[in-house]
């Protein structure tokens, strides 16, 4: 379940970030989907004063417009203290609960050797790294905040590469990216580079937001995960498809898992229900499940592969 005042408290912090990018370097104007880059799109709904679009090639959605410098978004002091600060405070719990399910997702498509390689892309302040660490996997980082990078290289003990993927001169048996894929400006051009740096049998496993999720579908623009300066890019099950086909690779699993009973709670806190924790516990505990084979989740989770000749 969410905290009280989850959603107030995202929302507001995201206006700060469109004020910060109005008033800094700007915003630029996508002239096409991100994913397949067809102009062909239709208006959805604005969020934050900004129009939604979704391809009617891919069904892929992504914002009329992006932050010019991204770095007024994720570098500078702020930024670490807040990664630290968020990712610390509940590592030890983030370890037991996320962990073990990421190394059996991993090692369910990867049976595991002595001397596997991997790859967490967007790795924060390194917590799954420690965790594929002590499961014997030979760890590397790549963090695109330069200040982010060397702390979590230090704490980990480990690599973490910074600022270009284009210049990792390695391949990895696994490739991890954990919430990532959606912030980043070109994700077809991201997703090509992950094929280009796995090995020929390496899988790539990611999470990120679901745009079919029953939360996101009956919230819209209020909800949580609608961030026009972070969440460049919102997939669905057709546009992971369409990623995968253009960057050489081939989808081996999909499904969703979700907070979305957690997300509805917060949306009609704000607009005043009195806060009925044990209740939307329960309700959750019956439903989500459901919505998570229905593949109505709002997060998504896939793993692919290079294709070969």
């Amino acid at each position: 379940m969410r905290p009280e005042g989850f959603l107030q408290r995202v929302r507001g912090y995201e206006e700060q970030l469109i004020n910060k990018v109005s008033t800094g370097a700007g915003w630029v104007s996508n002239g096409g989907c991100l994913v397949c880059a067809s102009p062909e799109r239709e208006p959805l709904w604005p969020a934050h004063g900004i129009m939604l679009l979704r391809c009617l090639r891919c069904g892929h959605a992504y914002f009329e417009r992006m932050p010019r410098d991204l770095g007024e978004v994720y570098q500078g002091d702020n930024y670490l203290q807040m990664s630290k600060g968020a990712a610390l405070s509940n590592v030890d719990y983030r370890v037991q609960r996320f962990g073990a399910e990421r190394l059996a997702l991993i090692r369910q498509f990867q049976p595991f050797r002595p001397g596997q390689t991997l790859l967490d892309i967007g790795c924060g302040t390194g917590w799954f790294l420690q965790v594929a660490k002590q499961a014997d996997y030979q760890v590397f980082g790549f963090e695109f905040s330069s200040a982010l990078a060397r702390f979590t290289a230090g704490s980990v003990g480990c690599t973490v590469f910074e600022s270009d993927l284009a210049d990792i001169p390695a391949q990895f048996d696994v490739i991890t990216l954990f919430d990532v894929i959606e912030h980043v400006p070109h994700p077809a051009e991201t997703f090509a580079r992950v094929r280009s740096l796995l090995k020929r049998d390496g899988i790539a496993l990611v999470f990120c937001p679901n745009f079919d999720s029953l939360a996101i579908r009956a919230t819209g623009a209020a909800s949580n995960l609608v961030m026009p300066t972070r969440h460049l890019s919102y997939f669905s099950r057709s546009s992971v498809h369409k990623l995968c086909e253009i960057s050489g690779m081939k989808l081996l699993w999909f499904r969703t898992a979700g907070l979305d009973v957690g997300d509805l709670m917060s949306w009609f806190e704000s607009r005043g229900m009195q806060r009925n924790l044990p209740q939307w516990q329960q309700f959750s505990d019956a439903l989500q499940p459901a919505l998570d084979q229905l593949g109505v989740g709002n997060h998504l989770r896939f793993m692919a592969t290079p294709l070969t000749a």
